[in-house]
């Protein structure tokens, strides 16, 4: 399963429409505030998290303890193009990837299916 976590609910719902375009059927949408919400079961295996500009550190932790094994692919209005995992910045947040905000559809895309390679 992919979560898509962002505090704009349009863009929420339309990155999970890409998702599920693609074939991750089973992709859905929090908001921030939602976390621990019931996802109906299944295993997430990545969360694509927009990132605040406050203490993002918090918001990521909350996340790893909800999803301790899950992948973390940020998204950041903070960034002018979209970091690789070997991206010091991602290491030390500990993502699989940080893209730009907004991204296109392919970028998101390809970042999902590198993240769900990533070990």
């Amino acid at each position: 399963m992919v979560i898509v976590i962002d505090e704009d609910e349009p863009l929420r719902a339309l990155l999970v429409e890409w998702l599920v375009a693609a074939g991750h059927a089973d992709a859905r949408e929090l908001a921030p505030d939602q976390l621990g919400a019931d996802l109906g079961g299944g295993w997430v295996e990545l969360v694509v998290i927009d990132l605040p500009r406050k203490s993002p550190r918090v918001l990521l932790g909350r996340v790893r303890a909800a999803w301790p094994d899950a992948g973390l692919l940020g998204l950041s209005t903070q960034v002018r193009a979209s970091l690789p995992p070997a991206s010091p910045v991602v290491r030390e947040l500990g993502l699989v990837g940080l893209l730009a905000k907004p991204c296109s559809r392919e970028e998101l895309l390809a970042a999902v299916a590198e993240a769900l390679r990533w070990p």
